[in-house]
């Protein structure tokens, strides 16, 4: 059995692009789409001040964890070309079912070219989307479990 199940949930979304993507203010109190985040540390340490120029449209797929998962297990199985997403794509998804799932993770570099676990999962109580980034070498990082959504290039 493997870490991450390659069901695909949904073929082929496409991911629009943008000139500009300014993570501040996406991820920030002033969000333009009304959308809500709770930040934790890690996460506004190392993307808050991130800009990303001239992103193009993507292919995403999506993949389910099956059992609970180390990072560099998940890792693993995505080839190197497709694991990497851009931030703005992740927003993107997130945008586009704003109440979303229980969980999605994707990998992103942060501004120094660092790639880090991003982590948002739906916060029923609240009605706010909880983000963290995690090292990809962080040692306790075993909390997905299954039904975690995993994004990664088509």
């Amino acid at each position: 059995m493997t870490t991450l199940e390659r069901r695909i949930i949904v073929v082929d979304i496409k991911i629009p692009g943008c000139k500009r993507f300014v993570a501040k203010d996406t991820f920030g109190p002033r969000n333009s789409d009304g959308i809500k985040f709770s930040l934790e540390n890690n996460f506004e340490e190392n993307f808050l001040d991130l800009i990303e120029e001239d992103i193009g449209p993507a292919e995403i797929i999506l993949g389910s964890i099956t059992r609970p998962s180390l990072s560099y297990e998940i890792m693993d199985e995505l080839s190197p070309e497709k694991r990497i997403i851009k931030l703005a794509h992740f927003y993107e998804f997130v945008k586009i079912q704003p109440k979303g799932w229980g969980g999605l993770l994707a990998y992103i570099e942060d501004r120094r070219g660092i790639p880090w676990a991003v982590h948002a999962r739906w916060g029923l109580l609240h009605r706010w989307w909880r983000v963290r980034a995690i090292s990809i070498v962080h040692p306790r990082y075993a909390g997905l479990g299954p039904g975690c959504i995993i994004l990664s290039h088509k």
